[in-house]
């Protein structure tokens, strides 16, 4: 029997491996061109810092996905194994740097 702690954890874990694999495809150019399935997973007052510290906004986010297309085209993505908060290794440093390109 699982406990609602461990079936949210698990939740969470797949829906981030989920999401890392859209963001992997498109930032290789595979799939769909359609942005629509990544942004998804995502609230309109959703906002981040990029490595150098800037606040990107959903909207700055959502503006700057299009262009972040296929510019990471040998990104591998570990897949996710055990807690939602387990260290991803060099391939976030990745993203983090893709994510670098939203100034």
């Amino acid at each position: 029997m699982s406990t609602p702690l461990a079936t949210f954890t698990d939740h969470a874990a797949h829906e981030i491996d989920a999401l890392h694999r859209l963001l992997q495809a498109w930032f290789r150019a595979e799939g769909s061109h359609d942005p629509a399935p990544i942004l998804a997973h995502f609230d309109e007052g959703y906002s981040m810092l990029n490595p150098a510290g800037k606040l990107i906004t959903y909207q700055q986010f959502r503006e700057g996905l299009l262009g972040l297309r296929g510019t990471r085209p040998t990104l591998e993505q570990p897949r996710l194994h055990g807690a939602a908060t387990q260290s991803r290794g060099p391939a976030d440093a990745g993203m983090a740097a893709s994510a670098g390109n939203l100034d």
